[in-house]
């Protein structure tokens, strides 16, 4: 089997995602235990210094009583005290990393990942495949998990082995706490979440707390609660004053325009839309805070990979077959509606019976053809068009899509499903284009150098040779148009 090297640089530049988001997971866990640990610490010195506060008390009071009540409360404060010596050890024991937990941390099951491909300088192309595939499968469950399809990213991710390589539960997460804000409309949820992360969120000066509270506000006005209102804005809301004095001023005026109101700033805040703008807040906190990207790694590949290839020539606006059948035009601007519209208007349909015997209906969009170039030289004094060559009304494009003629079968981007998606990215930047014969789809160079027909389309001098081989007098045809001519008639194309 053939070896290459691999592109480490390549490989690695969509990998941090990979191994950010359980960084972020385990330093978040230790945050939130390190938080504990200080709490059970400072309960402990309160606990001693109390002790002796009693032991020093007691020992000035000779009275049988108070030594008796000294000593029931030294002995409360010790079992008190007990208890949390002993949790604080279960606790500092489970931050105690072990050989069992660091093999079946996420995190070290992803950097095994990574270390195996690093200390690989050449890799065969079978082990290759197999490791791009295992990656495509990460992407798919990351996409899965984003289309909110969790259950589905769970079963594809078992199946495929890659259990330790996605983060399903955190996904699963942020899941349910979106659909507590939308379908429940229940701030409490996120509220906890943001406990959890409020360190890391007063850090980089995100306002999703405050956007909570003041909605936890707008649903006690919107219950006409006025007193508990005005409580939870004394107690949630006046510390947001410093930076959002003015919608705290907005939202205490609630308290006097109910929800039928038409005062427009009021009107606004008692809008129910402001639940999903609270989902898309949450989310993008979420995801910033766990190095998360904006959009699906899949997208994110599939995109650049089809803006590498997509060409100005590429046939991304031409019709496509949609779910039930019918040919649609994708465009993009008005004056491209108008034509697809007048497309469709002209279009005749067709009734098609398919080999099940049920019948569906197509629309026959007329094909359009490529502009005709400028005659490269006349065509006076041309030879007669050979009688022993056919001339169909119907032709057959010799190295186009069987269905759409002006797609070519070697371009990815001008396949109709993935056309779909090229449509609105940006075309490749190309500093030296490549010219392929619509022929034979071999490149044309300075050995197989480009012969243009009268009619200005142009061909590779190989394609259009074995073509006069085959015909009486050495006629080519041009095949996008029919028009005939002598092979010595055409003219050699040169390319600056």
């Amino acid at each position: 089997m053939a070896e290459r090297k691999l592109d480490h640089a390549s490989a690695e530049m969509l990998e941090e995602p990979f191994i950010r988001i359980p960084y972020e997971l385990m330093r978040r866990n230790h945050r939130s235990a390190q938080r504990q640990v200080e709490k059970d610490f400072a309960f402990l010195q309160a606990t001693v210094k109390a002790l002796s506060k009693v032991s020093t008390t007691t020992n000035g009071d000779d009275s049988s009583e108070s030594r008796e009540k000294a000593k029931q409360e030294i002995l409360q404060r010790l079992q008190a005290g007990s208890e949390r010596i002993k949790g604080l050890k279960r606790k500092l024991e489970a931050l105690q990393p072990s050989s069992k937990t660091q093999s079946q941390s996420p995190l070290r099951t992803r950097l095994d990942v990574l270390a195996e491909m690093q200390n690989t300088s050449t890799i065969s192309e079978s082990d290759q495949a197999c490791w791009k595939t295992a990656r495509v499968d990460r992407f798919m469950v990351d996409y899965l998990l984003r289309s909110g399809k969790q259950s589905a990213a769970s079963v594809y991710a078992k199946e495929r082995g890659i259990e330790g390589q996605v983060d399903i539960a955190l996904f699963q997460e942020c899941a349910r706490i979106e659909r507590a804000l939308v379908k429940k409309q229940s701030c409490v949820e996120a509220l906890a979440w943001c406990g959890e992360n409020r360190g890391t969120l007063k850090k980089t000066k995100n306002y999703l707390e405050f956007s909570l509270r003041l909605q936890e506000y707008i649903e006690l006005c919107r219950r006409k609660q006025q007193s508990e209102a005005l409580a939870y804005a004394q107690r949630h809301l006046a510390v947001w004053q410093d930076t959002h004095m003015r919608e705290i001023e907005q939202a205490m005026s609630l308290l006097f325009f109910g929800q039928g109101t038409n005062v427009g700033v009021y009107k606004r805040l008692y809008n129910l839309s402001r639940w999903e703008t609270l989902r898309h807040q949450f989310q993008a906190t979420f995801n910033n805070i766990y190095g998360i990207p904006s959009h699906p790694v899949l997208s994110l590949v599939t995109s650049a990979g089809l803006s590498s290839l997509k060409l100005a020539a590429c046939a991304t606006t031409l019709p496509h077959e949609s779910a039930d059948g019918v040919d649609v035009v994708m465009s993009t601007t008005e004056a491209e509606t108008d034509s697809a519209a007048g497309a469709a208007a002209s279009a005749s349909a067709v009734p098609l019976i398919s080999s099940s015997g049920s019948s569906s209906r197509a629309l026959v969009f007329p094909i359009p053809s490529l502009a005709s170039s400028p005659p490269i030289h006349t065509t006076t004094g041309t030879p007669a068009i050979d009688p022993s060559i056919p001339i169909t009304s119907d032709p057959t494009p010799l190295h186009d899509h069987p269905d759409h003629p002006q797609r070519n079968v070697d371009c990815p981007t001008c396949a109709p499903y993935l056309a779909v998606l090229a449509q609105d990215v940006p075309y490749s930047h190309h500093t030296n284009s490549s010219l392929v014969c619509r022929i034979s789809g071999q490149v044309i160079d300075d050995e197989n150098y480009a012969l243009a027909f009268p009619n200005g389309y142009v061909y590779s001098h190989k394609a259009l040779s074995e073509m006069a081989k085959e015909t009486v007098g050495g006629i080519v045809t041009c095949p996008r148009t029919l028009e005939q001519c002598s092979f010595d008639h055409l003219r050699r194309v040169y390319i600056l």
